[in-house]
């Protein structure tokens, strides 16, 4: 093979890809940089594993297949290496596995495998074992067919990590440990250990707890990995050794608009107090970590004549300061919002035009909505645009990012239905779901795409609502001095605790909350990171 050649129908690289990890987008970037370039194909969100490696025999066409996981980076000769390997390979040679560079533990793996097709494709892989591979392999090995170890490293493996994936990796690294005894594996306790003394950093904590709890408990390890499935022991751990980075203000449940999805509009709904500049100070000394405050409400925060002082007080306390406001009394209260600018104003606009913007909130307001808006924009402010998106009002789309670019905004976030009413099953058959993914994705390469900071996540129905990952993170408050450690459950009670406890996140609801909504069926009003499949 000439070295440099572009483009190959020898050879597919399947991705296997799961969830949001970080190192994704350098991992197809280096694919599409190859000196030999694969065909290149994702198999996206197949759990548990096992599935996910079946789907590469299912999908394979050309003689050879590469399987690379989303975390694994290619060096640019790397396909040329490994197909030039396997071609010249004896007969009965089945897989040739190549080393990667384990950034982490700083010594090289073997990971990143090249297979002969019309070989494997009659070993599929079996469900319910704790490594599927291994399985296969042994059972090509039982036929007279062979694998070989390379030691020429081709990449890099997971240069960046989550705080869960971490304790995920290691956690698992032990459990197969216990099984099949691999030698290299004995010694990462250690290794960690003094990575963690060393660095004192959340990755190697996180890498450390995940050892020493596969060590003592005693579960066994009966299938993969499925990342649907959040590890409870990590969960446990981490809501007891982070405090919240992001804080929400509950400033007003007192509204001027009469909004269609509008928690405000649901039977019964609650109400507190505006907000007092005290509380924000009280919950910005007890929790230093709190990195940003957003100003909002299950009303209208520019109602509130506290909002100006509580923008105050958070920016006294250094910390990042955002508004999120309906932009009607913008125009009215900018003079009072200068004397101490937030770091940025979020306007939900929900609707591109005059008579939409009507119909779904019931005012007039249009016109002071953009004025208002304008203003900001000419003050200085940075100025962002919000929209929810449902499956009625998809074709807006266009219009309300030309309605952005005509504001001058930074940018527009467009969000799925709030699911504030969690029993008005109407309001969830507008929902959008992956059977809209296509639809959205003809909006992608409109001229103003570019301004779409955030596009709808989308539910998959038959995958279930999926759980956040916020109950370490977040925490909210409001009037009454009540907490919340989730967006989508308002306080407006101190019955959940208040702020002014010794300890709110370690009173009986939030530990009870922290646990209970990772069950295999959490709450479907869970918006802030809902899982997408």
């Amino acid at each position: 093979m000439k070295t440099g050649a572009r483009g190959t129908s020898e050879v597919t690289a399947f991705v296997i890809s799961a969830g949001n990890n970080p190192n994704y987008e350098d991992c197809i970037a280096a694919l599409k940089w190859q000196s030999v370039l694969p065909k290149i194909e994702v198999i996206k969100d197949y759990s548990p594993m096992d599935r996910a490696f079946q789907e590469m025999l299912n999908r394979v066409t050309t003689p050879y297949f590469i399987q690379v996981d989303n975390d694994m980076i290619l060096d640019k000769e790397a396909v040329s290496i490994m197909l030039d390997a396997i071609k010249s390979s004896p007969n009965k040679r089945a897989m040739l596995a190549f080393k990667l560079r384990d950034v982490h533990l700083s010594f090289d793996i073997y990971g990143v495998k090249i297979y002969k097709s019309k070989i494997c494709k009659r070993y599929p892989y079996q469900e319910n074992h704790p490594s599927c591979e291994m399985d296969q392999l042994e059972r090509i090995q039982k036929d007279g067919f062979t694998y070989s170890v390379i030691p020429t490293v081709v990449g890099k493996h997971s240069p960046l990590w989550t705080d869960e994936d971490i304790f995920i990796r290691y956690y698992g690294l032990m459990k197969k440990y216990k099984i099949y005894g691999y030698d290299w594996i004995s010694h990462l306790p250690r290794k960690i250990y003094n990575l963690s003394a060393k660095f004192n950093d959340d990755k190697n904590f996180f890498a450390l707890a995940g050892i020493l709890t596969a060590i003592v408990d005693g579960k066994e390890l009966t299938g993969e990995k499925n990342f649907r499935d959040h590890n409870k022991d990590f969960v446990e751990i981490k809501s007891m050794y982070c405090a919240p980075t992001t804080a929400t203000a509950y400033v007003t449940s007192k509204c001027n608009f009469k909004c269609l999805w509008c928690r405000n509009q649901s039977k019964g709904a609650l109400t507190a107090p505006d907000m007092h500049p005290t509380q924000i100070e009280t919950l910005l000394l007890k929790y230093p970590t709190i990195q940003g405050v957003c100003c909002c409400g299950y009303g209208e925060p520019l109602l509130s004549n506290q909002l100006v002082p509580i923008v105050k007080t958070i920016k006294k306390h250094n910390k990042t300061c955002g508004v999120i406001t309906n932009g009607s009394l913008l125009k009215r209260r900018l003079p009072e919002l200068l004397e101490c600018p937030p770091d940025y104003i979020s306007v939900s606009v929900n609707a591109p035009t005059r008579e939409k913007h009507r119909e779904i909130t019931g005012t007039n307001e249009w016109d002071n909505v953009l004025d208002g808006t304008r203003d900001c924009v000419k003050s200085g402010i940075t100025c962002y645009l919000s929209a929810v998106i449902t499956k009625d009002n998809l074709s807006d789309i266009p219009a309300l990012l030309e309605l952005a670019a005509s504001l001058r905004v930074k940018g527009i976030n467009l969000h799925n239905i709030l699911p504030h009413l969690e029993s008005d099953d109407e309001f969830w058959e507008k929902a959008l779901t992956k059977e809209d993914e296509q639809e959205i994705n003809k909006f992608k390469n409109l001229p103003n795409a570019h301004l779409v900071l955030k596009w709808p996540t989308l539910i998959d129905r038959e995958g279930g609502y999926g759980a956040c990952n916020s109950p370490w993170e977040v925490i909210a408050v409001d009037g009454s001095g009540g907490i919340s450690i989730c967006n989508s459950v308002i306080p407006c009670s101190t019955d959940h605790g208040k702020i002014t406890d010794e300890n709110p996140f370690k009173n009986k609801y939030c530990m009870d909350f922290r646990k209970n909504c990772f069950k295999e069926n959490p709450c479907r009003m869970c918006f802030r990171n809902w899982r997408y499949f």
